[in-house]
């Protein structure tokens, strides 16, 4: 298990290792599959913490990571940050956010 600590002030336990998703896109030269088999592969060795935003590969790594969080759905710990300072906690099914920018959080939701 690995180790983990809390978020700030949000009360959420991540882990202290968590995984940048801004160059697992093809912009890269990661291919799809490739960047599949990374994200799940850290799922599945219990990393909980994983960040990306729209402006990454375009939107790519949105997608990438949300394709991989519904693949593990059943892990309720998996937290995701959004570049606009957004925080997903499935375990809540809430979302913490300093500005309330509708229109472009819910396309960022949407994505993941």
């Amino acid at each position: 298990m690995l180790l983990e600590r809390k978020l700030g002030r949000t009360g959420i336990d991540v882990t202290v290792l968590g995984l940048g998703c801004y160059q697992i896109t093809e912009e890269f030269g990661v291919k799809q599959e490739t960047a599949s088999r990374i994200l799940d592969y850290a799922m599945e060795k219990g990393i909980t913490w994983y960040h990306t935003a729209a402006m990454y590969g375009y939107g790519e790594s949105e997608e990438l990571v949300g394709r991989a969080l519904m693949r593990h759905k059943e892990n309720p710990k998996l937290h995701c940050a959004l570049r606009s300072v957004t925080l997903i906690n499935r375990s809540k099914k809430s979302m913490q956010t300093p500005s309330n920018r509708p229109g472009r959080l819910t396309s960022q939701i949407r994505s993941i």
